[in-house]
């Protein structure tokens, strides 16, 4: 699965990050571009979501450039769901690894059952930038 992001050449312009029920969005604004706007991509029912900065990040799969992309095999998903001596296993129940690295910003991983994208005429006056 790969969902490419509409940023310009340059990048995204900003980047915010919020929770709202058991979704997690991410909105980013493009500027100058034949795709201007606000877009969000919302990761529905997550469970865990992790972010690193460009200078932070230690490896990435290289189709998460400007895209959102699966991890069919995944550490972080399996270690997620299996039991510890400090907590009790949790139930899977379809949940995925998606990662997007986005340009200016870095790597945001989330744990969820899907993902999609809002188009700018979606968030018309619902922007949090």
């Amino acid at each position: 699965m790969k969902l490419p992001l509409k940023t310009s050449p340059s990048g995204a312009d900003g980047l915010v990050i919020f929770a709202t029920g058991s979704d997690v969005l991410l909105e980013y604004t493009v500027a100058g571009a034949e795709s201007s706007g606000v877009y969000r991509i919302r990761f529905t029912e997550c469970v865990a979501y992790r972010y690193a900065g460009e200078n932070y990040m230690i490896g990435m799969k290289a189709d998460a450039y400007d895209a959102v992309v699966d991890f069919p095999e995944s550490e972080w998903l399996t270690s997620t769901f299996e039991g510890s001596a400090n907590r009790q296993p949790r139930q899977w129940s379809g949940e995925k690894h998606f990662a997007v690295f986005i340009s200016n910003f870095g790597l945001f991983e989330a744990l969820a059952k899907a993902v999609r994208e809002e188009l700018p005429e979606d968030n018309e006056g619902n922007s949090t930038l």
